[in-house]
């Protein structure tokens, strides 16, 4: 879980702003990154604990070998790496 408040944002117009973000694993070559977006005085504690378990849900949803949202490896290459 990683916040930034407000001047750390680096955008004078969020400076009343916060973000929360943190990822989740997709497979073992891939994460994914959830975010919340909201006023600088909200209720830090709650927020952070909905977007964890947010988080861990996605990364059960797709490792989960049944599941219907894994992503299939087509075995093809990224070419911009």
């Amino acid at each position: 879980m990683q916040v930034k408040i407000g001047p750390e944002l680096g955008d004078e117009r969020l400076r009343d702003a916060s973000f929360l973000f943190s990822s989740y694993d997709i497979d073992e070559n891939s994460i994914g990154i959830i975010g919340v977006v909201a006023p600088a005085r909200m209720d830090y504690a709650r927020a952070s604990a909905q977007l964890s378990m947010m988080a861990e849900t996605l990364s059960e949803l797709f490792s989960d070998e049944k599941s219907q949202y894994r992503i299939k490896n087509t075995g093809e290459q990224d070419e911009r790496r």
